[in-house]
């Protein structure tokens, strides 16, 4: 299906700030699980807290600016797009309960009509299911990515026109829920201009304070990424990430004029 998010109107970003602020825009309050790109940088989401307005998780590191372009993405695509159908479901009830329809003059008392008697979340599937009164049980659809669903998370440790620097926990993501870690990759917006590996950005990757690689990551003078082909890859020795635990990186070296570096973690759903 296609991949449900809002681009409608623009944004305002302060440097410094967690404050979003839209004009415009229409976005979904009180939903959980999204993330804001800006121009192919993407920053966590902590809330959504009305139409035209939302709190990062982090303070904006990039630069003051007005009238962005942005795309506002789900973690969970099918999440968004079912709780904009309950929305839509609720406010077309409200209109219905307000006409002449249902306040019409009153009639005859009929029987007992079937409702709702419990709600649950299927764990093996991720769905919502729905037990009404007379017994029956209903599949309301997928809610919550079921285990093994591969994942990506990207932290902006540095905004892309921000040098590198050196720095103990320059950025820190919290996990959305438990993960299965499979790797861990790095990226500059600016390549360091320095000369050998010694140049380089190296980096370290932390969950609660405890190293989570063999060994630190590299991002080679005048590269742009830490995957290559002739420089062996680290690989993470602690994989499982608990709900909520938090991620954390360290520059050990920050390269000369390195800028705008991401962490992205890739993992499954636990």
């Amino acid at each position: 299906m296609a991949s449900a998010f809002e681009q409608a109107g623009t944004i305002a970003v302060t440097r410094g700030s967690r404050t979003v602020t839209g004009t415009g825009t229409a976005w979904l309050a009180g939903y959980d699980g999204l993330v804001l790109n800006i121009a192919g940088a993407v920053y966590p989401v902590a809330s959504v807290d009305g139409p035209t307005s939302l709190t990062l998780v982090e303070p904006y590191p990039g630069a003051s600016a007005t009238g962005l372009t942005y795309f506002l993405l789900p973690i969970m695509n099918e999440n968004y797009a079912l709780s904009r159908k309950v929305l839509q479901l609720i406010a077309a009830t409200e209109a219905l309960a307000g006409s002449t329809v249902l306040n019409g003059p009153p009639g005859k008392q009929g029987g007992q009509g079937v409702g709702v008697s419990t709600t649950y979340v299927d764990q093996p599937t991720g769905h919502l299911m729905v037990r009404l009164t007379d017994g029956k049980l209903i599949d309301a659809g997928l809610v919550v990515g079921p285990p093994g669903q591969a994942v990506d998370l990207i932290l902006q440790c540095f905004a892309d026109d921000t040098t590198v620097a050196n720095g103990v926990k320059v950025a820190a993501l919290r996990a959305p829920r438990a993960l299965k870690l499979t790797g861990v990759r790095a990226s500059l917006y600016g390549a360091s201009q320095g000369s050998g590996d010694a140049g380089g950005v190296r980096l370290d990757v932390k969950l609660g304070g405890k190293t989570i690689l063999n060994a630190p990551l590299l991002i080679p003078t005048g590269a742009t990424t830490s995957v290559s082909t002739t420089i062996s890859q680290p690989y993470p020795v602690i994989t499982d990430i608990p709900d909520d635990g938090e991620l954390t990186v360290d520059v050990l070296a920050p390269g000369i004029n390195a800028q705008g570096l991401r962490v992205t973690f890739t993992g499954n759903y636990a």
